[in-house]
């Protein structure tokens, strides 16, 4: 048959042949054959046999046989077709053990593409964490203790940055937008499409919208009503959320998630006169807690959060606009200061992207309005803010958030338009790319990203 697949006139004779032969148990040795001798046709429905049957082929020894390279080159593949994360683990398991204690030590080299946050809680606790090969490995144990505390955080970045098997995929990375009435966009990157959502129970301003777990909570306008929701793409509803008695008669409210928290940033009004108040809200027990409130009281601040500390920046302090920015240390429930912008202005927005701080618009004054269009960067190594120069940030109605590698920040950019765009920032190149036009909504101010299922896509509108 070697013989068949080096004369070209019996090649491809040769490889219909083989094909109509292939199964789990040969599958891997056709497909390294038609590489050697250079059948493309072989060669790719070999490997898609592989794909297919997946779960199948790692019983067997050809697989177990496998150089570490090899095995590694199958496992980083979207098109493996796998029952769930479980079955990469096993597999990667059964080859380190075939393999004897030698390649044992190079186990992590393939663990470390597990697709850990896309497993139950309790598999990754209760069977992999106690394994002989991750337990005795600090590399491998160091790994899932970090995609614990990944999924833990409440955040959908982790997500967004290692995306599912094809298999696997349920959901789309969406943007979420929120503004005044009820109607709420969501925006398709990998389509360039916007689609109608669910609509809010409230037509009210909302200002601040954070994700959690998988569901969206927003704040509503300053006053002395304040109202708070939760959007469950699972079901696509808005349902009202139970606020803290505390946040009643609370203005100016900012919502943010840190740590898998939602912590709430607010100005309240009484006796004592205006102070200021944070609030951290569980998702999962549904209770409140007060924690220590800023050093300096401020109002209408931008609060952006990574996995370690949270930031409260610029804002109002007796009817002032604010350069301050603090960050917050959940250990201690402690605030401290650290370096102050640039210019002072309340409401900025910002988002956090490889450990930097971009910040953008923001209100020198309200009456009348003049809005900043500078754009500010914080490096919290250097504790030093810098100006980005040369492009213009939006000048009314603007949220920005971070997305799988950009920062995307809607707003209007003309004073005078009435309507809104969805730009994304390019911090390596700093230039805007566009993305389609944003549908009518009125002051689209709250942005955040979101999973959202596709058959609930599905079931959506293409909004216009």
């Amino acid at each position: 048959m070697l013989v068949f697949l080096v004369i070209p006139s019996l090649k491809e004779v040769s490889s219909k042949f083989i094909i109509q032969t292939l199964s789990s148990s040969n599958c891997l040795m056709v497909y390294y054959l038609a590489v050697n001798y250079r059948c493309i046709e072989l060669q790719e429905k070999a490997r898609d046999f592989v794909f297919a049957n997946f779960t199948s082929v790692v019983e067997h020894e050809d697989f177990l046989n496998l150089t570490l390279k090899e095995v590694e080159e199958w496992i980083l593949s979207d098109e493996i077709r796998v029952r769930g994360e479980e079955d990469v683990f096993q597999a990667v398991v059964k080859w380190a053990e075939k393999r004897g204690s030698g390649d044992r030590e190079k186990f992590f080299d393939l663990f470390r593409h597990v697709r850990l946050i896309y497993l139950s809680r309790n598999y990754v606790l209760n069977e992999i964490f106690p394994h002989p090969l991750v337990t005795n490995d600090k590399a491998c144990t160091a790994f899932v203790l970090d995609a614990v505390k990944d999924v833990s955080s409440g955040s959908e970045e982790c997500f967004f940055a290692q995306a599912p098997r094809n298999c696997l995929k349920t959901t789309e990375d969406c943007l979420v937008v929120c503004g005044v009435g009820k109607r709420t966009l969501c925006y398709l990157p990998a389509e360039n499409k916007w689609y109608d959502m669910a609509e809010k129970t409230k037509g009210t301003v909302y200002y601040h919208v954070s994700a959690s777990h998988g569901k969206l909570y927003t704040s509503n306008k300053p006053g002395p009503d304040l109202a708070m929701e939760r959007y469950d793409p699972v079901i696509n509803s808005w349902a009202p959320l139970m606020c803290y008695s505390g946040l009643m008669s609370s203005h100016l409210v900012t919502v943010v998630n840190f740590q898998g928290f939602l912590y709430v940033i607010c100005r309240k009004t009484g006796n004592a006169g205006c102070v200021n108040c944070v609030y951290k809200y569980n998702p999962d027990s549904n209770l409140w807690q007060e924690v220590a409130p800023m050093n300096v009281p401020r109002a209408a601040v931008c609060a952006v959060a990574d996995k370690e500390t949270m930031y409260a920046i610029g804002g109002q302090a007796n009817n002032q606009n604010s350069d301050v920015v603090e960050k917050f240390d959940s250990k201690r429930n402690s605030w401290c200061r650290v370096a102050s912008m640039l210019e002072k202005k309340a409401c900025p927005c910002g988002a956090l992207l490889h450990s930097k701080i971009f910040l953008f618009g923001g209100f020198f004054s309200s009456q009348p309005i003049v809005v900043s269009l500078s754009i500010e960067m914080y490096d919290p190594g250097s504790n030093v803010w810098t100006a980005i120069q040369g492009i213009s940030a939006p000048t009314r109605y603007f949220s920005a958030t971070s997305f799988k590698g950009s920062i995307y920040v809607i707003g209007k950019w003309n004073q005078d338009s009435s309507d809104s765009f969805l730009r994304i920032f390019d911090v390596e190149k700093n230039e805007w790319r566009h993305c389609a036009n944003v549908p009518r909504i009125s002051n689209p101010i709250a942005l955040a990203p979101l999973r959202i299922p596709r058959d609930i896509l599905k079931t959506c509108k293409v909004a216009t």
